[in-house]
């Protein structure tokens, strides 16, 4: 069940003040200085029994205007807390200002809180560089479309609870004689230097593993396009030619489904829709069979799908009876896809050394919680606004490097396959290669 930190200080406050009202606590006035500093722990010990034994009866006093201020401070943890409520989100979906969930694609397993990076188009790219629009849109998005806060919102939570209690005691609690508890700002500044190299390495470092699996995907859409053709247009056998490039349009699908969440996607649909999209599909734009699919499905134990679908590719590649300069090439291609599947697995059976991702974690929430008790005396009211923003802002760059650490997940490899599939099916419906076929005689006899 979430918990909501507004009522949770407010309760806190009334209850505190109906105890003493109502006469649990007999009011003991004696006089004391308004702030208590502990210098030693036997003195923080007795100072903490006599402050207790003797302010707590004072909370008769309990300010209205301490109450409305609080209030204010811890404000807007109360409108994150409200907007991140279902259904507030599906109002803003209903009034047009959030997207509605459907319309994405999502990460398997993250509950519906990681997209699904887009792929760009002409337009997206006009729209992401558009100035000033794309300032406001920036804005307007973080509490509609934004699923940033969701992932936060737990750690943020816990933080607000935090800094709020800090304010809650110093501006009440101290006041009535209960010791100040203040850490020296100079730790903070010096360490910031550090969580600020650690986090950026952890950042930089999976973007590199990002970028290259994007790399890796690219250059086996070269490859498969490259296969596609050289089967259609080197066969002997025409129709050879196209079970061929069936079987290339179907090795980035079963690969997809090897590196994702098996929740992500059901590999004998993926299968079935390498043919291609049904609108464009003629007689030989067809795709697998339902033997073909069975056949990987029930693919001897320890093979992967996308390894065993390349061993069937190899197999299909010897019946074409290409001349041997032509088998060369195809064989040269197939082996750059071997070592593609490869690189892939290796990405993502090897995180980030878990010591690093752990100890950058661990110093930036330990660095986050104790920061309050440092900001107190300069930011008064504003600690828990102030905490809230500087939470997000450290929380969301180390957030965004778990994101991509993993990047089979959250790159567009649906939008990937189906441009390998349409192009596929684009080229064995394309009725001019019978034509070239026709004309084309190697000069100097058979070179098999």
């Amino acid at each position: 069940m979430r918990l909501r930190l507004g009522p949770l200080i407010l309760a806190g406050a009334i209850l505190l003040k109906f105890g003493t009202d109502c006469g649990f606590v007999t009011p003991r006035f004696a006089v004391r200085t308004p702030r208590v500093h502990a210098r030693a722990e036997p003195e923080f010990v007795s100072s903490m029994v006599n402050a207790a034994s003797m302010s707590l009866p004072s909370m008769a006093n309990f300010n209205t205007g301490i109450i409305s201020s609080l209030f204010v401070a811890v404000l807007p943890a109360i409108i994150v807390e409200i907007i991140l409520r279902p259904d507030f989100q599906q109002f803003l979906t209903d009034v047009g200002l959030r997207v509605p969930i459907g319309s994405r694609d999502y990460v398997a397993g993250s509950d519906k809180s990681i997209k699904v990076q887009r792929a760009f188009d002409i337009e997206s790219w006009q729209e992401h560089r558009k100035n000033p629009d794309r300032y406001v849109s920036t804005l307007r998005n973080l509490l509609g479309n934004s699923t940033m806060l969701n992932r936060l919102q737990g750690p943020l939570f816990v933080l607000n609870i935090i800094s709020a209690i800090v304010l809650f005691y110093s501006t009440e609690l101290v006041p009535q004689g209960f010791p100040s508890i203040v850490l020296p700002l100079l730790p903070f500044t010096l360490s910031s230097f550090a969580l600020g190299l650690l986090i950026t390495f952890r950042v930089n470092t999976a973007n590199e593993r990002y970028v290259l699996g994007r790399n890796k995907w690219g250059k086996m859409l070269n490859i498969c396009r490259s296969l596609v053709h050289q089967g259609m247009l080197w066969s002997k056998d025409a129709e050879k030619g196209k079970d061929f490039a069936r079987w290339v349009a179907a090795f980035p699908a079963a690969l997809m489904c090897h590196l994702r969440d098996p929740r992500s996607h059901d590999l004998k649909e993926e299968l079935l829709a390498a043919a291609g999209p049904m609108e464009t599909a003629c007689e030989d734009g067809r795709g697998f069979t339902e033997e073909d699919v069975e056949d990987v499905i029930n693919r001897p134990v320890g093979l992967n799908p996308g390894h065993y679908v390349l061993l069937r590719i190899r197999e299909k590649m010897m019946g074409l009876q290409c001349s041997l300069p032509q088998r060369l090439r195809m064989e040269f291609n197939v082996d750059a896809l071997f070592d593609e599947i490869g690189g892939c697995e290796n990405i993502a059976a090897t995180p980030i050394p878990l010591g690093y991702t752990k100890h950058t974690s661990r110093f930036l929430l330990l660095w986050l919680g104790l920061l309050p008790f440092a900001l107190e005396g300069d930011l008064g009211f504003g600690l828990v606004f102030s905490q809230q923003l500087l939470a997000f802002a450290l929380l969301g760059i180390e957030d965004i490097g778990i994101q991509l650490e993993e990047p089979f997940s959250v790159l567009p490899l649906k939008r990937i396959v189906g441009k390998i599939c349409l192009e596929a099916q684009m080229v064995r419906q394309r009725s001019e290669i019978a034509d070239v076929r026709a004309e084309y005689k190697p000069k100097g006899g058979n070179l098999q």
